[in-house]
């Protein structure tokens, strides 16, 4: 059986199989959870990265003061490195310019508690900015 679906997450219609033989199953309780395979691959790309970065917040603020500022211009680097990392793929997926500011890394070094919240609300700005104008086939499919 074939199901058509709106991606949850950005809106694009697809197709969904369900094999014939498959015991019944209540498809209008999952159909609102579906996601396109693009949608599905980077969230669960951005699951993987959001729990490195939880490791990582972890360890930085478990660190003393003193360990901190030996370490901090080292770790500025690295942290630079993988921020823009996660800011190019998450700027492809939303299908705008690339964005990113050194502030993102000194957010992340000065509030490793909130470090899920920096990036989520970077992830944020670039929905609204691709719903601004910058994709309007993006922001045409979630209406």
């Amino acid at each position: 059986m074939n199901f058509a679906y709106r991606c949850k997450f950005c809106g694009t219609t697809g197709v969904a199989e369900c094999d014939d033989e498959c015991p019944e199953i209540k498809i209008e309780a999952w159909l609102p959870l579906l996601c396109c395979n693009r949608c599905g691959a980077y969230q669960q790309w951005l699951r993987g990265k959001l729990m490195a970065i939880a490791t990582w917040s972890r360890d930085w603020a478990l660190r003393s003061p003193k360990s901190r500022e030996e370490t901090r211009g080292n770790e500025h680097r690295k942290t630079e490195k993988w921020t823009r990392e996660v800011a190019d793929v998450m700027c492809k997926h939303h299908r705008v310019e690339f964005t990113w500011s050194d502030d993102f890394v000194n957010e992340l070094l000065a509030h490793p508690e909130v470090s899920q919240t920096i990036v989520r609300s970077y992830e944020s700005g670039l929905r609204w900015k691709a719903r601004a104008g910058h994709a309007p086939e993006v922001y045409e499919a979630n209406q």
